[in-house]
């Protein structure tokens, strides 16, 4: 069973879980991420199954925040994270607005990870890494996001562009995600079933909830 988490892929991600893992810029002090803004019209009719607290399993967070939290966990793949605290706000049993505080760990290293989403508050898709030479912010939605790099709070900055080994659009993102897993089987390699089926993820977003 494998849980297609495919923004994993996205170039801006492997980017930044190499800036992080090769500590290009220092070490990692604070992770800032938000996504959302205030919901329209879906169209969706009753019967949809994001409609049914049962079936759906809740709102924001487990139909979107969860790739948001499938990529934060791709960038710190080394770090073990968990949930500080949480603040959930919900509308007829769907969370709409949910602010966490986690902390990554790795050694003695904490950094504290900050998550905002929300679909009754205007935010923009950004995550953010503050490190000890910079500070790197991407969307985190877009597949073709470039890393945007300043070295100071003076500084304009620099862009690094998207590496094309990795996906820049939404199909690519499937395709790759699907290539690691199916090579996985055909090969008869070992493979980490945490990362293939997600279950991480899961343990998050319950843990906030």
């Amino acid at each position: 069973i494998s849980c297609n988490y495919m923004r994993t892929q996205y170039s801006s991600v492997q980017q930044m879980k190499r800036i992080v893992t090769e500590g290009l810029l220092g070490a990692l002090k604070e992770v800032i991420i938000t996504e959302g803004g205030v919901i329209k019209a879906t169209k969706k009719k009753k019967e949809h199954y994001q409609n049914s607290l049962q079936l759906s399993g809740g709102g924001f967070l487990i139909e979107k925040g969860c790739h948001t939290l499938s990529e934060l966990c791709e960038m710190l793949d080394d770090f073990e994270i968990e949930v500080r605290g949480a603040r959930v706000e919900k509308c007829d049993g769907f969370d709409v607005d949910v602010e966490t505080k986690l902390i990554a760990k790795k050694g003695s290293l904490r950094v504290p990870v900050f998550y905002k989403a929300s679909l009754v508050n205007e935010m923009k898709n950004v995550t953010e890494f503050i490190f000890e030479k910079g500070h790197v912010r991407f969307n985190h939605d877009s597949p073709s996001s470039c890393l945007v790099v300043t070295t100071s709070p003076q500084s304009e900055g620099f862009v690094i562009s998207s590496d094309k080994h990795w996906a820049t659009t939404f199909y690519q993102a499937f395709y790759l995600k699907w290539k690691r897993f199916l090579d996985a089987v055909t090969n008869e390699n070992d493979m980490n079933c945490v990362y293939e089926t997600g279950t991480n993820i899961t343990r998050l977003i319950e843990d906030i909830y």
